[in-house]
Formats: structure tokens, C-alpha cells, sequence
């Protein structure tokens, strides 16, 4: 509150003047100031505005979530170490079935060595592997429906519109089966229960080294090209013969004395026939 001359009194307010505050010059027995700063000696001061005291008694707490200084949690732990290099385990190899090579890219993938294309074998879905060549003269390479042949591809016909027939193998029912590629169609077909059947997923048989000699009735001659295998374990071989103007690839089934080809939605036998063989 302002006097009258308009000054407000500082707050807390002076104490009386010491020619006329006794106390002035008494030390306080609570305290070792004066006692006229001691606020047990002079509680009868009305008390600050807001509620607040001058001095403050002490420091306000901290608001919650600042955390206080040192932390007084431990700090995180430092991450785990990196894995050594080069690791410990090593992912399986595999080899080009054609130069021993290892593939880069794994099984399917193009050989960097002796550049065969997406060489080795699909697994069927029975589980049955197709049969592999005992020699390194010719291999199979996997090809999906509107992919390329390879160079080395063997051309074994044509059909009846001229286009190209290569020799090829498939999957169907259990059974490993030589099969017609008709690459100008994006379509391989196989002969199978009396009708004709097509894949878009197929091997392509790769390299020059063959020779077609005639045969008939079934007969199997040395050197016979094993194209596949049936689901009872009988050997099936690769053949060929001329039906309505085209040459068509088929299978020669020795137990059954014919060679089957795949034709116009059927399956056809023919029991003269040529059959493929390693060139001596």
C-alpha cells in the first residue's frame, strides 16, 4: 500500500529503525542474523501476496517428466556386435551338372563357365527326379512357356505349318515324359492316355552330339538317348516320326513296342520310327 507520498513500502517490510527497534541490536537465539530477520521473532508480518514467502523457504520441485541431473537411471546398454566377417557358416554350393563349376546364382541359374542356361532339374511334385545322363555330351536345360531356346538347343522336326519341333521333356502324372517344344507357339506338348498334352513348363535337351537311326517294334539300340522315366521306374527314350507332313518328336515305350507321339489333341503310335543316339 502507497504512503502518501506514493511510494510502496519493499516487501518484506523494513523493520523499525535501530534508535527505535531494541532488538536491532539483539542476536536471534533461533538464528545467528539479527532478530528482527527471524521470522519466529516477528510472526505477526502478514504474509506475502499469492501466498508465496520472500526469500523462498527452498526451491520448487522439478515439474514431472523432467528427468533430474545426473540422470539417476543407468544408460542403455550398447547394442549387441556385429557378426564377424566373413561369417562362420557358408550356404551350400551348387555345380553346373555339365562342368563342375559352382553357379553364382544357385540351381536354375545360367553357368558362368561353360554358359548353360538355367541349368539343373525342377523338382516334380511326387518327388521323382528325372532321369540324368550318364555323360557330359548333352544336358537338359529348365524353359518356361514364351521363353527363348537356347543356341545350343537340338532342333528334331518341324510341324505341319513349318514351324521348328526341338526335343524336350516334361512332367505329367507321375511320369517324365519326351516332349515336342514348339518355341513359335510358347508351348511344349507331350503324349500321355491316349491324348495330347501341353506344358509351359519343360527341359529342353542342348547340344549337337546326336544322331537319328531307324528302328522299330520297341527296339532300343546302344547308345539310346534316355529321355525319361515313367512312375513304375520303365525307361522311356526319345523318338520321332513323320505323321500327316510334319515331324514330331515323341517317347518310345520299349514295353509297349511303339513310339507315341503327341498330334492333333491324341496320342498316336507308330511302330516304325527313328530314335535318338549319341553320335560314336
Amino acid at each position: 500500500m502507497a504512503d502518501e507520498y506514493g511510494f510502496k513500502p519493499r516487501y518484506p517490510p523494513t523493520a523499525p529503525l535501530a534508535s527505535t527497534d531494541p532488538a536491532f541490536h539483539i542476536k536471534c537465539e533461533h538464528t545467528s542474523v539479527r532478530s528482527r530477520h527471524c521470522p519466529q521473532c516477528y510472526p505477526s508480518w502478514p504474509p506475502p501476496p499469492g501466498g508465496s514467502s520472500y526469500p523462498p523457504p527452498y526451491y520448487p520441485p522439478p515439474p514431472s517428466g523432467i528427468p533430474s541431473y545426473p540422470p539417476s537411471h543407468q544408460y542403455p546398454p550398447s547394442p549387441p556386435s556385429r557378426p564377424h566377417y566373413p561369417p562362420s557358416y557358408s550356404p551350400p554350393r551348387h555345380k553346373c551338372p555339365i562342368c563342375q563349376s559352382v553357379l553364382h546364382g544357385g540351381p536354375g541359374s545360367n553357368c558362368r563357365q561353360c554358359h548353360a542356361v538355367g541349368v539343373g532339374y525342377p523338382t516334380a511334385p511326387s518327388g521323382v527326379q528325372p532321369p540324368r545322363g550318364g555323360t557330359k555330351a548333352y544336358y537338359w536345360v529348365d524353359t518356361f512357356a514364351r521363353g527363348s531356346v537356347p543356341s545350343t538347343a537340338l532342333h528334331g522336326g518341324h510341324d505341319v505349318d513349318g514351324e521348328e519341333i526341338f526335343v524336350g521333356r516334361a512332367f505329367h502324372e507321375g511320369d517324365w515324359i519326351p516332349a515336342k517344344v514348339i518355341p513359335g507357339r510358347n508351348v511344349a506338348y507331350v503324349a500321355y492316355a491316349g491324348g495330347e498334352h501341353a506344358k509351359d513348363h519343360y527341359q529342353v535337351l542342348c547340344e549337337q552330339r546326336f544322331d537319328w537311326i531307324p528302328s522299330s517294334g520297341g527296339h532300343i539300340p546302344p547308345g539310346a538317348v534316355e529321355g525319361g522315366r515313367t512312375s513304375d521306374g520303365e525307361t522311356l527314350y526319345i523318338g520321332r516320326a513323320h505323321h500327316d507332313g510334319s515331324l514330331t518328336i515323341g517317347k518310345i515305350h520299349p514295353s509297349h513296342g511303339v513310339c507315341y507321339i503327341p498330334f492333333g489333341g491324341r496320342e498316336i503310335g507308330h511302330h516304325n520310327y527313328e530314335i535318338l543316339v549319341l553320335r560314336s
